[in-house]
């Protein structure tokens, strides 16, 4: 339910400040790249200007935003590592597909997927620029970096939470997952390093991913898209049912599951709810005004 509300563009205020703080971080890592800094305050200051303060957004979540753009100015240093060349696009895609038994994954170029989103998957003389039985998957990198030495990409993710759940670090090893499946199909480098920054403190936790662990997150994401993917087809509906994500979930306030767990929860006729269930029980019931 939470896949289809965000395909529909309703989003809360911490995805909306998330959104902006990544396009001011996108920028600030492009110039400082360019102009060969490891950082850079008075540039920070005027993406701040540029992104943060004129977005529709609450107070306090402006003012979290820009004190994790500051810190993160002052004590992250870009300097580019020897033997490292780093992307210089931050969207990628790539086709999944099964052949021979096995997964693959293919870098799709920027052309290429303009073609496809705009619907035409054959050229002129009826070739098939995607594949049967294949995905598309697009997904957008803070940071990445081949290591010509080792053979290893390193992908590096910006996270603007303000307390870190094991929710949340479930969820975001899958998003490194799939991060590193574009980075394979763009080098087909077969070592992977992603990194998890948390802005919130600067602290950074990381994953080693080698060739047996591509090829299942290659097989993983796959078979996570075509589940989704089946979301799409009309007249499918998602069961919608409460679980662990919904405690840090931007879309649970409008999302069945909040309707459902206060069905569940005036048929029990008590609160026995786990503490994860809280937060959207709350929610819910103040939609429903407070009934």
């Amino acid at each position: 339910a939470a896949y289809a509300l965000r395909a529909q563009g309703v989003q809360g205020p911490a995805a909306l400040r998330g959104q902006v703080v990544h396009a001011a971080l996108e920028d600030y890592v492009n110039m400082c790249a360019s102009a060969g800094l490891a950082r850079d305050t008075d540039l920070m200051d005027a993406l701040i200007a540029k992104h943060v303060m004129g977005a529709f957004l609450p107070a306090k979540e402006k003012e979290y935003g820009v004190g994790l753009l500051r810190n993160f100015a002052q004590g992250y240093d870009l300097s580019p590592k020897p033997g490292f060349t780093y992307f210089q696009e931050h969207e990628m895609a790539c086709l999944l597909y099964p052949e021979d038994g096995v997964i693959v994954a293919r870098h799709v170029d920027f052309w290429l997927l303009e073609l496809l989103r705009a619907g035409h998957t054959k050229d002129n003389a009826g070739r098939d620029y995607a594949h049967p039985g294949g995905v598309l998957v697009v997904s957008r990198l803070d940071r990445a970096a081949l290591d010509a030495k080792s053979g290893m990409v390193v992908v590096t993710d910006w996270k603007t939470n303000r307390a870190i759940k094991p929710a949340s670090e479930v969820r975001y090893e899958l998003q490194g997952r799939f991060y590193a499946v574009q980075a394979f199909a763009k080098t087909g480098a077969e070592q992977a390093r992603v990194n998890v920054v948390y802005l919130n403190g600067l602290r950074e936790v990381g994953f080693d991913m080698g060739p047996q662990e591509i090829a299942d997150a290659v097989e993983e994401v796959y078979q996570l898209c075509v589940g989704a993917s089946a979301l799409e087809e009309p007249g499918a509906e998602a069961e919608a049912k409460p679980g662990y994500a919904c405690a840090t979930c931007d879309v649970a306030h409008v999302c069945p599951a909040s309707e459902e767990l206060v069905r569940r929860f005036r048929g029990a006729g008590s609160l026995a709810f786990r503490s994860g269930d809280y937060p959207l029980l709350k929610r819910a019931v103040e939609d429903l005004g407070k009934t």
